[in-house]
């Protein structure tokens, strides 16, 4: 699993615990280069994962507001210290 993996991943566990599965799924299900397994983690088929990072952070944004993203932030703030030198979205600058 890459380090935006892990990162889309933690989001989404973060955000689950606020909106529940379902209406998580539905956003996810929206993020072109996200793919949603069986196991429910995410895989990124897309070549840029930062921009399907950034895309995921604002979908939830548009639902949530400012508070998703701190919740995202927060989530990847391990993930973005653990990997120094990882290009980080702008969405969760700030977040390490």
């Amino acid at each position: 699993m890459t380090p935006y993996e892990e990162m889309a991943n933690a989001i989404i566990q973060k955000q689950t615990l606020v909106l529940g599965e379902t209406i998580t799924s539905d956003i996810v299900s929206r993020v072109d280069g996200l793919t949603l397994k069986e196991d429910r983690s995410v895989s990124i088929t897309a070549e840029d994962a930062c921009d399907v990072i950034e895309r995921l952070v604002a979908q939830f944004r548009g639902l949530l507001g400012a508070a998703a993203v701190l919740f995202a932030r927060d989530a990847a703030a391990l993930i973005i210290k653990e990997n120094v030198g990882l290009q980080v979205p702008l969405s969760l600058r700030g977040a390490a």
